[in-house]
């Protein structure tokens, strides 16, 4: 069954949320539901694909590098902050850890991410307590999907140059030859 979600016509503004419901709302409800909480990926995502540190990492920034994934993006950013905040069922991404492989993403690179969203949501005036929550929420899922990056093997100075030991099946390729971008689940032709 599909869930509607209906704009909140009271709420208008993240910032006011939070004023116009019980304390013991959830942070979906604190945050002013699906459309501000739209709002604010909005922001956040024009932010995180702007910013040098996040794009430093060259397999997040061929994502990130590209404007045309920007909407689908936010469309994925904005359902899974819907659900991790105690809001309706609506992301359709894959999970956290799927969505990661492969990007290696590091410290620094996370801590990017977190100041973004910490400074977007800083800048929209969204309370503290909510502010802290959500970015409690953010680093609660660290271990699951952030990890250094693999070291490759040494390189075996007997085999020819010609030769890789590379092939589609162990560079990420998915089903039918493709290979499996981060956020996103879209897939490119690998080449063989």
């Amino acid at each position: 069954m599909t869930q509607i979600i209906e704009p909140d016509a009271e709420v208008g503004d993240i910032a006011e949320a939070a004023e116009q419901v019980p304390a013991d709302a959830s942070l979906y409800e604190r945050l002013g539901g699906a459309y501000t909480i739209a709002g604010a990926v909005d922001v956040l995502v024009d932010r995180l694909f702007d910013n040098a540190l996040v794009n430093a990492n060259t397999r997040v920034h061929s994502h990130h590098g590209n404007a045309a994934n920007g909407p689908g993006y936010k469309f994925l950013v904005t359902a899974w902050s819907i659900e991790a905040a105690g809001g309706p069922k609506c992301y359709l991404g894959r999970d956290m850890v799927a969505a990661h492989d492969g990007l290696f993403i590091d410290t620094a690179g996370f801590d990017a991410v977190a100041m973004e969203i910490a400074a977007t949501l800083m800048f929209l005036g969204v309370p503290e307590r909510e502010r802290t929550e959500f970015n409690d929420i953010i680093e609660s899922s660290v271990p699951r999907w952030s990890r250094p990056p693999r070291r490759r093997p040494a390189r075996d100075p007997h085999r020819s140059s010609a030769r890789s030991s590379r092939s589609p099946v162990n560079d990420r390729a998915g089903a039918g030859g493709t290979r499996l971008h981060g956020h996103c689940g879209v897939g490119t032709p690998v080449r063989a």
